[in-house]
This record gives structure tokens, sequence and C-alpha cells, in this order.
């Protein structure tokens, strides 16, 4: 990402699959959500369709979020675009059909980071998909450790975010091996030493706070830890609570100024 060195500023806030508190996941809606609350960042899934295609959708089958059943990868886009992919989350929604990538990413392009979860497809696809949008300096992959050593050969090391959990002996491996320029870990057990010493060796912590780990408590835990970005289903709840921090923060010094 162009805009890594927010170290020890407000983190990144990142909407795990767009911002699925108001909006179903991975669709178009989603994105526009985000970008109207001016999140840094979008997570997205990406699958492939019976026909190649570069799709958003988080599972393997199409069966919880869309009228359809079965797998993407037996479907064609064509086919896709037949399924419901709103009327699941509200009515109002029924419009919202699975997106391919390029249609999502060039709703993105200028507007917000991408932050790109490979489930199912070819790192060299999702390559190209991103030089498309000119989104290569604004985004991170994140996949397999087999899929990330494949996507050297075209992504910088700025693009590659491998997951670590908080294992120290994983965060050393990968720095010698990927070089990356922040790892992804789990809120579960990670401590202040372990962030700090990502921090030290120049990598950037992003840390998934969801689920119960999306509450207010955690994502102070993980902002007050330092924190580089924070993935959450709830990124409304986080731009508040930064908002806040922020307030106190000009309170403070404009009463040390007097």
């Amino acid at each position: 990402m162009s805009d890594r060195k927010r170290r020890h500023s407000a983190p990144m806030v990142i909407g795990h699959r767009g911002v699925p508190s108001l909006a179903p996941e991975n669709t178009l809606a989603g994105i526009e959500q985000a970008v109207d609350l001016r999140l840094d960042c979008v997570e997205l899934d990406v699958r492939t369709t019976k026909d190649g295609k570069l799709v958003v959708l988080h599972d393997a089958t199409v069966d919880r979020t869309t009228n359809g059943m079965g797998p993407v990868a037996n479907y064609t886009y064509e086919e896709l675009q037949t399924l419901d992919a709103g009327s699941w989350y509200a009515a109002r929604f029924s419009d919202q059909r699975i997106p391919l990538l390029d249609s999502a990413l060039e709703c993105m392009a200028g507007r917000t980071f991408a932050y790109i979860d490979v489930k199912d497809a070819r790192i060299a696809l999702v390559y190209d998909a991103l030089n498309r949008y000119g989104m290569l300096s604004n985004s991170v992959v994140y996949a397999g450790f087999g899929q990330l050593l494949t996507a050297r050969i075209q992504f910088n090391a700025d693009n590659l975010l491998p997951e670590v959990g908080t294992s120290y002996a994983r965060l050393a491996w990968m720095r010698r091996v990927l070089k990356p320029k922040a790892v992804a870990v789990s809120k579960g057990g990670l401590t202040q030493g372990f962030v700090d010493l990502c921090h030290s060796g120049g990598v950037m912590v992003f840390v998934d706070a969801l689920g119960d780990l999306g509450k207010p408590a955690s994502l102070q835990a993980m902002l007050d830890m330092g924190a580089d970005g924070i993935q959450t289903a709830r990124p409304e709840l986080l731009v508040e609570i930064i908002g806040r921090q922020k307030e106190k923060a000009s309170g403070e010094e404009r009463r040390d100024a007097d």
C-alpha cells in the first residue's frame, strides 16, 4: 500500500467484506457503504467461476448469500447474474448480484484500498485485475503460503499479507522467506511484545477483529497495542472510537497550549 507509513498514528480501518452491518457482504452496495464511511480499506474474497471469471464471494457455494444453490465453481458468470445476492439481507438490496472482481475494483479505485482474500483464484489473474484499475500500490493480497510464494514473481513485497497468527516462529519464517511489509495476526493471544517485535523489524500488524473481537473493548485493546490495521465487521463502530480518541487528544493539546 502506498499509505503504509502510518505506524503509531490512527490505524487503517478495514471493512470486512464491505460493511456487513449496513449492507450485504461482498456486494457493490457494501463497497459504496464503505466509501460513504470513508473507510481506509475494504476486504473482499475472490473465487473463480466455471468459465474462469474472478468474482467476489466468501463461501465456496452460493447457498448462504443468494437464492441459488451449489458451488460457485459450477456456475458461469452469466448464470451467477440470475441470482439475487441481496434479499437474504434486506428486500431493498434485491438488485444486488455477485460482482466481478473487476467491477468491485472499478468501484474502489481512487476511493479506498483493497484487501484481497484469495479463496480460489489464480494469483496472476488477481494481479492483472489490480493492475487494470491502478490499484497495485493501494492493495494487499492475503492468501495461502504457496500462493504468496507464486505471487512474489509479480507482486512487490508491499502487496503480500501472510497470516502468522501470533507465532513468533512463523513470524520469523515469513519475514525470512517473503519479506513482507505487513502481516495478518489473530487478536486471540496477541500481546504488546508481539506487536513491538513486528514494528521493530519494520513490519506492520493487521489484526482481525471478527465475532466477539469486534466489541468496543476488544477494538480499544487493539488500538492501545498499536495495531496498524484492524479488520472488522463493524467498521462504523471503530471509526467512532477513533474519532472520539482524536477529539480527546485535540482537547488535551488545546488545554496544554493554554
